[in-house]
């Protein structure tokens, strides 16, 4: 029997379907089934940090993409089926629209002014965070084709 050091990471076995697990084994590529698991399982509790309200208008999102697809393609490959979903996405975030005047809220201002300058538009706000959301996917990208 082999002793366990305090940097091992014991066993633990679970049942999968066959079918399961080829789909793991084959996501997993050279990693392996086991990073597979353990990279969905971490997935799977970050997403639960996501409050409820972003987690339901995603979804939401989602369905519409979903039913886009099944009327006009995907919207990544079809620019009408882009339109629609673009303007599904829009009405959603209408549904969801807090009440009031838009303006950054004294509460969480200091550190937009520090990042932005006290003068920040919601335009350069959104170009700036789109751009380091597609700039970080890019690198993942890069990083699992190597």
């Amino acid at each position: 029997m082999s002793r366990r050091t305090k940097d091992t990471v014991p066993p633990f076995a679970v049942r999968l379907p066959p079918e399961l697990q080829d789909r793991l084994r084959r996501a997993g590529g050279a990693r392996g089934i086991g990073e597979e698991i353990r990279a969905r399982l971490e997935a799977s509790f970050e997403a639960e940090k996501v409050p409820a309200k972003t987690r339901e208008l995603l979804d939401a999102i989602s369905q519409v993409a979903e039913d886009t697809a099944t009327y006009y393609g995907n919207w990544f490959e079809d620019a009408f089926a882009f339109k629609v979903l673009t303007a599904c996405v829009d009405l959603l975030l209408r549904g969801y629209q807090p009440k009031g005047e838009a303006g950054p809220s004294p509460d969480h201002s200091e550190l937009a002014e520090i990042l932005w300058g006290p003068d920040h538009s919601e335009k350069e706000i959104s170009r700036t965070l789109v751009s380091d959301v597609m700039r970080a996917r890019a690198k993942r990208a890069d990083e699992k084709r190597r």
